[in-house]
Parts: structure tokens; C-alpha cells; sequence
């Protein structure tokens, strides 16, 4: 899975202190019984960073249709060109608290 960002995604998803690159790995490392619909076309995934910080994040499946590539910059066009897809349009993250940690890893058992 390819993230599609735009200015927009980009401040909404990371406002509460989940960077780009956390956001990333945790949705391209999803574990089953992740992505789970939550309805609208939107999907939940909750997992762990690279550094072992446990993430939910939010997102949407798009199309190249629908991106703004006036707002993306010359590294995001070359990855977008090497990849297939699918793409997803990431709209919020946030850290779990301790009864979402605990949710997560007997989910994934």
C-alpha cells in the first residue's frame, strides 16, 4: 500500500504527534484482522511502529485520479510512479491508550 499525502492529510494525520513515517510503516505492516471497514469507505488499522509504538490509524483507498500531484513533492511523484498501488489517503492517527494496547495484541492472537 502506497500513502497518497497532500497538505491537508498531511497536518490532519500527524496532529497529534504520529509522523509521516510511523503512519506509513504501521499501515504498509498491517496484521490480520487489519484493515477492518468502520463504514464510509473508511478503514481502521491499529499496529505498531518500527519502534514499537502502537499506532490506529485511519484511511481511505484512492485513485490516481483523485490526487492533487501540484501539491506532492519530486520524491512522492518518483514513488508513485514505481508503484502499483493499491493507494490510500491516510485521515487521522493518534497513539493507543492502554486498553487499546491491550485490545490489539489479543486480537492479533
Amino acid at each position: 500500500m502506497i500513502c497518497y499525502w497532500e497538505g491537508w492529510n498531511r497536518a490532519h494525520a500527524t496532529r497529534h504527534g504520529i509522523t509521516v513515517r510511523e503512519i506509513e510503516y504501521v499501515v504498509k505492516h498491517l496484521v490480520a484482522p487489519y484493515p477492518e471497514p468502520i463504514g464510509g469507505g473508511k478503514y481502521l488499522v491499529r499496529g505498531q511502529t518500527s519502534a514499537g509504538r502502537y499506532v490506529q490509524v485511519i484511511f481511505a483507498y484512492t485513485s490516481t485520479e483523485r490526487m492533487k500531484f501540484e501539491e506532492m513533492s519530486f520524491d512522492e511523484l518518483l514513488r508513485l510512479e514505481r508503484s502499483k498501488g493499491p493507494y490510500v489517503y491516510v485521515i487521522h492517527a493518534r497513539a493507543l491508550n492502554e486498553q487499546e494496547k491491550r485490545q490489539t495484541r489479543k486480537r492479533r492472537r
